[in-house]
Parts: C-alpha cells; structure tokens; sequence
C-alpha cells in the first residue's frame, strides 16, 4: 500500500522538529517508527560510530517489545508493512531517508528468533559509492569488508 510506504521510508521527516506532513489523497500520512522508540519496553542500545571505508556509519540496535508487553493494536503496528519475520534486520538511512527496510544484507538468515532485532544504519551522501546506492535511492548492497563489523 502507498499509504505505508511513504509512513515507513519517510518517519524521520513526518516526525520530531521540522517535521514535514504528507497528504495522500486529502489523509495526512502518519509515521510508522519500525524501532517502536516511544514503547517503553523497547530496548533501545547506545549507538556506535564505525568507520566503513571513508565515511563513518551510524550504527543503533533496537529490541522491540515482545507481544506480552504490548496491546493488540500496538502488537500489529509493530510489526510494519510486510509482519514481524520480515521487517526485522537493518534499516540503512541516508539523510533521514530509508533505502532498505528490514534486510540482513546477505550477512545473517530470517529468523524467528530475531524477529524483534531491528538495527538502524544511518550513512551520508559520501557513502553513495561505497554502499551502490541506485540512482532511485531503492536498494543499495554492503560495502566490501562490512561484515568484519559483524
């Protein structure tokens, strides 16, 4: 659905200070948070700043609540667009903008056991080569020497 997509690649805009609004066919799109940061059950662990080749790359893990300490509503908001199995994995940023939603970029498998891992990458602009970041800014593949990090 367009509604989800743009709520889902475009939160950090539609959210916080200077937020933007988006209107799709007259609604006003809210933000879908895939860390679930407002929950107060979701373990939100320090960032870590990681140099990958020239540029630093912002890296913040995220444990999302399990389905005990949430609401139904809640529950199923949590799990974004595409359900819990596929949204976990790394949220890669450029800008404030997400390219990848959900991915383990080839490093690690889907696992029910992961299902609540969501770990948020943020890059720059200085990253575009480095990560093969499409001209759409829709996909983009690891650099070279990533998973020494892992």
């Amino acid at each position: 659905m367009v509604e989800d997509h743009l709520a889902m690649v475009f939160h950090r805009f539609l959210e916080g200070a200077n937020k933007i609004q988006i209107y799709l066919n007259g609604n006003n799109i809210s933000p879908w948070d895939p860390f679930s940061s407002k929950e107060i059950a979701t373990q939100e662990l320090p960032p870590e700043s990681v140099l990958v080749k020239d540029d630093i790359v912002i890296i913040q893990p995220y444990i999302l609540p399990h389905h005990t300490k949430l609401t139904q509503i809640e529950y199923e908001k949590a799990a974004g667009p595409k359900g819990w199995l596929e949204q976990q994995g790394f949220y890669i940023y450029r800008n404030k903008r997400l390219l990848v939603a959900g991915s383990w970029l080839h490093l690690f498998g889907r696992e029910e056991s992961s299902k609540l891992a969501r770990v948020k990458l943020d890059i720059t602009n200085k990253s575009d080569f480095n990560w093969q970041i499409d001209i759409k800014k829709y996909k983009c593949k690891t650099p070279t020497g990533i998973n020494k990090y892992t």
